[in-house]
């Protein structure tokens, strides 16, 4: 038994050693290379683009084309928010300060593209439209996904490859939500 016990721990110090070798060796999948179903896929994204300041309005197939279409965040109110948990017999109050901080939409939405770019490389092309809360134009991006794929892109040259195409994406702005941590003010028991 202590043998068993013994060889289990040495696979499980071998593993933690080599997770970085086997990823590059592709003996281990990456967390992003997850094959998500398009019924996952969908809610997911809507998910992280919101985080980063995007509203997804519409995000659809056709044809084995992916439409995206998205909208940047308009500016919220520096405050603090209060949030009350609670059960049976008791409540906890809590406040969390929340600011809004404005940033450049494209470099965002490139993070967001590059989060699913394992997913997003299933599609033949992808079009994704912008729309600005500050002008109404809506800007198009149109995307390879298999270019994607093939390139170590970061987030910050995915985005000048697209402003280099399209200059007036520099402009798309949009305010990320900054949640600064809990402050619990107090249980009360009744």
């Amino acid at each position: 038994m202590y043998n068993a016990i013994g060889i289990i721990h040495a696979m499980i110090l071998f593993s933690i050693n080599n997770l970085k070798i086997g990823i590059a060796r592709k003996w281990i999948p990456r967390l992003d290379d997850i094959d998500l179903l398009f019924e996952e896929l969908k809610p997911s994204f809507k998910h992280k683009a919101k985080l980063l300041g995007l509203h997804t309005l519409t995000f659809e197939v056709n044809y084995n084309t992916l439409f995206i279409k998205l909208k940047t965040r308009l500016e919220g109110i520096n405050q603090d928010e209060k949030i009350f948990m609670g059960g049976e017999g008791w409540s906890s109050a809590h406040v969390v300060p929340v600011e809004y901080v404005e940033k450049p939409a494209i470099p965002l939405l490139a993070n967001t593209v590059l989060e699913y770019q394992y997913n997003l490389s299933k599609y033949n092309e992808i079009n994704i439209e912008l729309t600005g809360k500050d002008d109404n134009r809506e800007y198009h991006i149109e995307l390879d996904p298999k270019q994607l794929l093939n390139n170590d892109l970061t987030a910050m040259e995915l985005a000048e490859t697209w402003i280099k195409d399209n200059p007036e994406l520099d402009s798309i702005r949009t305010w990320l939500r900054i949640e600064k941590g809990i402050v619990n003010l107090g249980t009360q028991y009744h």
